[in-house]
C-alpha cells in the first residue's frame, strides 16, 4: 500500500495538459504499476523544469499520493529519450504500445518486467536504430507473454498435437493460437517457419535478448500482422492509435 510520500522511478507514458497551467501524467512504474500524476504549474516553468514532464520521460519522481490523483513534488530526469520525439513514426508507435500497456494492466498493478520492456524498447528505438517494423511486433508479443495472455505455440490449440508429434504448425488462430494443418478452419492465418521461428524467440528469451535476432523484413511484416490481430482480440477492444501509426508509418517492406 502506496504510503503519502513517495519516491519512484517512472516513465511517462500519457500526458495531456490540464486547467491553465499543469499537467496530467500517466506514469507507469516498475514497483507501483501505473500512477496518476498532476505537474502543477509546470507549463509556466521554463523549459528546462518542465522536461521531465514530457511524454516518454523517464524520472525519479518525488509524489504525494494523498488522494485519488498524486502530486509531483519534484522529478530528476534518467533519460529523455529525445530521437523518439524527434521522430513522428516511432513517437506514434511508442503512442500505440502505451495504449495496449494500459490497457493491458490497469492501474497501480506493479509490473516490473513490463516496464523493463517498455524501456528496453525506446532504448533499441532512441539509440541502437532498430526499426518500428521489429520493435512492433516484438512488444506486442512480449507484451502478452506478461501479462498473462501467452499464446501456446509448442502445441496445436484445437487438438493438442506437439512438435514431438510431428504436426508443422503452420497457421495461427487469434481467437487460439498456434493450429496444426489438419485443424485449421476459414479465418485462419498461415504463418511461414520464419515469422514462426521469430515468435518462438520473442516469447521464450532473456529479457535482455529480444532484440538480438535477425529475420528477414517479410517475417516481421508477417508477424506483425498477426501479433497485432492476437493483442485486439485479447484485450477485447481496438486501438485508434495503432490506426494513426499505420497510416504515417513509413514502411521498408
Amino acid at each position: 500500500m502506496m504510503t503519502n510520500n513517495l519516491q519512484t522511478d517512472g516513465l511517462i507514458i500519457r500526458q495531456s495538459n490540464y486547467k491553465e497551467a499543469d499537467r496530467m501524467l500517466t506514469l507507469l512504474t516498475p514497483e507501483h504499476g501505473i500512477i496518476q500524476a498532476a505537474a502543477r504549474g509546470v507549463r509556466k516553468m521554463k523549459r528546462c523544469r518542465t522536461a521531465s514532464s514530457q511524454l516518454f520521460c523517464y524520472s525519479e519522481f518525488d509524489l504525494y499520493t494523498g488522494g485519488d490523483i498524486a502530486v509531483v513534488n519534484g522529478s530528476s530526469i534518467k533519460d529523455a529519450f529525445c530521437p523518439i520525439s524527434e521522430d513522428i513514426e516511432k513517437l506514434s508507435l511508442f503512442t500505440y504500445l502505451a495504449d495496449i500497456t494500459y490497457a493491458a494492466i490497469g492501474e497501480h498493478n506493479p509490473e516490473p518486467e513490463i516496464t523493463s520492456l517498455f524501456l528496453n524498447s525506446l532504448y533499441a528505438a532512441a539509440y541502437k536504430n532498430i526499426s518500428t517494423n521489429k520493435i512492433k511486433p516484438v512488444f506486442e508479443i512480449r507484451l502478452m507473454r506478461l501479462c498473462g495472455l501467452m499464446p501456446d505455440i509448442l502445441h496445436c490449440s484445437r487438438c493438442g498435437a506437439g512438435a514431438e508429434e510431428g504436426q508443422y504448425f503452420g497457421y495461427f488462430g487469434v481467437n487460439d493460437a498456434i493450429v496444426c494443418d489438419k485443424c485449421r478452419v476459414k479465418g485462419d492465418i498461415a504463418i511461414s517457419p520464419e515469422a514462426y521461428a521469430c515468435m518462438y524467440y520473442i516469447l521464450y528469451s532473456m529479457p535482455k535478448k529480444i532484440y538480438s535476432f535477425k529475420a528477414p523484413d517479410r517475417a516481421f511484416e508477417e508477424l506483425s500482422s498477426i501479433s497485432e490481430k492476437y493483442v485486439s482480440c485479447r484485450l477485447e477492444r481496438k486501438f485508434s492509435s495503432l490506426d494513426y501509426y499505420k497510416k504515417i508509418s513509413v514502411r521498408a517492406f
